[in-house]
């Protein structure tokens, strides 16, 4: 069991750095062109109807939480326990009315939980197979916010070997302590276009999952797969994992989306 969860670490590693080296090179998306591609295909635009939003939370130690999520004038609030429906409320998981490009109205608001600065972050939108009643993968759309410390840059390195340098035009995100950003959807439907598009009509999108992948923070420490790791001085170019349960910052803090 132990062997395995390296196995999956060093894998998640392996695509987080390929994931940057496509983001230098302007692309950041990923597509199974598997089966799903003839299943796809099959499905009609269904330009309104029923749409479902999942958000995962994370777990107790995630540095970032998600706070909101809005498609025009409705709102998801991940955690409200299930109920009495509100006006112009989403729940999570649960279907809700829509219409035409209702993922290019939406904003994420992202909290930063810890105590320290978060430079880097990244989002994944999940593009599940059509018409398959499952959450199989059909494409991933990641958004990076921010810039990836220098002191974490050899970590990364291209496949001729060289550390990926980030262009200067990348700023740091300077997250700090309890605040959030928000990310608007539509300012990357450009590149969601071209990717889903190559699968499936747009109109016929109905669900989509939101995670929080991973994220750097200003003093070189990482956070991926929920494992939080710091630069290993004794080895330049690597990272040393802290102990299972780390948190930095104050665990009892609340992850409602008020706290």
């Amino acid at each position: 069991m132990k062997k395995t969860v390296e196995i999956c670490f060093i894998i998640a590693l392996v695509i987080e750095a390929a994931s940057l080296v496509r983001l230098l090179a302007g692309e950041n998306e990923y597509i199974d062109f598997g089966p799903a591609v003839a299943q796809a295909q099959k499905v009609q635009p269904a330009v309104t109807g029923y749409k479902t939003l999942v958000v995962m939370r994370g777990a107790l130690t995630s540095p970032l939480v998600i706070t909101k999520v809005s498609v025009g004038n409705k709102a998801l609030l991940p955690g409200s326990p299930p109920g009495k429906r509100a006006a112009n409320q989403i729940f999570d998981g649960r279907p809700f009315q829509a219409g035409e490009g209702w993922f290019s109205r939406m904003t994420i608001h992202i909290k930063n939980r810890t105590d320290k600065t978060v430079e880097w972050v990244n989002l994944d939108l999940l593009f599940p197979k059509p018409a398959s009643g499952t959450w199989g993968l059909l494409a991933i759309k990641s958004i990076q916010l921010g810039r990836v410390p220098d002191a974490d840059v050899p970590v990364f390195r291209g496949v001729d070997g060289a550390p990926v340098h980030f262009p200067p035009s990348l700023k740091p995100l300077d997250l700090r302590p309890g605040q959030e950003v928000i990310v608007h959807v539509s300012h990357y439907m450009d590149s969601i276009r071209r990717m889903v598009g190559r699968i499936m009509p747009l109109a016929a999108v109905a669900r989509i999952r939101i995670d929080i992948a991973s994220c750097y923070f200003n003093d070189g420490m990482r956070w991926n797969l929920g494992v939080y790791s710091v630069l290993d001085k004794s080895h330049p170019g690597k990272m040393k994992k802290l102990p299972s349960g780390y948190f930095p910052g104050n665990l009892h803090q609340s992850r409602s989306p008020s706290g």
